[in-house]
């Protein structure tokens, strides 16, 4: 019978390390800006340099979490397309 190799589990490396806290901090700016600012997804990925596909992600965690609301839909100042949600800080 032959026997079966246990997993090779490498510690958490440095790279993921990196990469988790990047994140971490892009999720964080995106939450101050919608805190201090009443704006769209595409305003914030403008203002704060975080990409867009990324943007999309962090706004609906923090949405879930109940951080931010969306507030009503309206046209885009900057990209002047309609219908885009705006969200600020909950409460």
């Amino acid at each position: 019978m032959k026997k079966k190799k246990a997993p090779n589990r490498k510690p958490l490396s440095l790279v993921q390390h990196i990469k988790d806290k990047q994140f971490h901090d892009q999720k964080q700016a995106i939450y101050l800006f919608f805190s201090n600012n009443h704006s769209t997804m595409y305003d914030a990925a403008e203002t704060t340099g975080v990409t867009r596909p990324n943007v999309c992600r962090f706004t609906r965690m923090l949405e879930d979490k109940g951080l931010i609301e969306r507030t009503h839909q309206g046209i885009c100042p900057i990209s002047k397309e309609p219908g885009v949600w705006y969200f600020k800080k909950k409460g």
